[in-house]
């Protein structure tokens, strides 16, 4: 395909560029002919274009980073006790512990539905944050009832968002009525499965306990924020699309402070542990090896991430 590619541009030559993926676009005769009549046609009556103007964000001034913290696997809470773990080379990676759910059972039940051996590897690792399932209701006024009914993703969102909106000098007194935004990155619901499967599936808050759409705007509802909430689903990369939306709209000074969120625990065999490694997505070693050619996958793991985005003028501040 690439071949056949470059040897049509060859025939076409400098006049226009043609796509690298031009024969999966148009893999017959047929569309390529109406391909290159319809590129013969915007040559001929081509004409210079306006460009658009692009949204004045100079007046916003630089956007800094005020505060960040979060759970890691391995008992790494915090950015710095992470970095040494890094430079140290510790493997954060294993097999799923046994308070998450029994992985031996769990491949026993694969083998018995003619899974194959190479699944059976690829289901027993992950990486895991201690103490998921910790949570101070009473520090939001939450009832203990709805706190029980409540995803641990959504309950983490709480403690670590909050918590780097206090690092950056953000107090509940200043942040009430304020236009603080959030930007949420996350993706899967392990807790979907369990609320459905368990007796809290009939609690009054499991609607809003289990729904992602809920989780960004648990903590501005908490705190009294003004700002926007937005979930961003576009699953590894949702964290980095989400600052990219937060960064924007404060250059547009939609807002002055934005909270950047991330989150995804491993709750259950039943979400996308299981599907992932059928389709081969997880490695067999629980290994990434990243750059190398000895990967053979990825590892799932475990996170919450939290930071506060800012346009105010913040000592000791990085900027974005």
């Amino acid at each position: 395909a690439v071949e056949l590619r470059n040897q049509l541009q060859g025939v076409v030559g400098e006049a226009a560029e043609l796509p690298s993926s031009l024969i999966f676009e148009a893999p017959t005769v047929r569309q390529l002919e109406a391909y290159f009549k319809e590129l013969a046609a915007e040559m001929n009556v081509r004409a210079p274009q306006p460009a658009l103007a692009a949204a004045d964000t100079s007046l916003a001034g630089a956007v800094t980073l005020t505060g960040c913290c979060g759970m890691l696997p391995g008992g790494a809470a915090g950015a710095s006790l992470f970095m040494h773990k890094s430079h140290a080379g510790a493997d954060l990676c294993g097999e799923i512990p046994a308070h998450r759910w029994d992985i031996d059972e769990m491949v026993a039940e694969n083998r018995a539905a003619g899974v194959g051996e190479g699944v059976c590897k690829r289901i027993r690792y992950g990486a895991f944050v201690h103490g998921a399932e910790l949570f101070d209701a009473a520090a939001f006024s939450i009832s203990n009832a709805e706190a029980a009914a409540c995803d641990p993703q959504q309950r983490l969102l709480l403690e670590y968002g909050y918590m780097a909106l206090h690092m950056s000098g953000l107090t509940r007194a200043s942040l009430l009525d304020s236009n603080t935004g959030v930007y949420l990155g996350c993706s899967t619901s392990d807790f979907q499965i369990l609320i459905t499967w368990g007796s809290m599936g009939k609690s009054v808050y499991a609607a809003t306990g289990m729904t992602l759409s809920i989780a960004s705007g648990r903590l501005s509802y908490v705190l009294g924020l003004q700002g926007a909430c937005s979930l961003i689903d576009t699953a590894c990369s949702a964290g980095l699309v989400a600052v990219n939306f937060a960064r924007g709209a404060l250059q547009l000074r939609e807002s002055e402070d934005a909270a950047v969120l991330a989150v995804n625990l491993m709750l259950s065999p039943h979400g996308c542990h299981i599907p992932f490694s059928i389709a081969g997505m997880t490695s067999p070693t629980g290994k990434c090896h990243t750059f190398d050619a000895s990967a053979d996958g990825y590892c799932r793991s475990e996170a919450c991430g939290a930071a506060v985005l800012s346009t105010r003028e913040v000592d000791a501040s990085v900027q974005v």
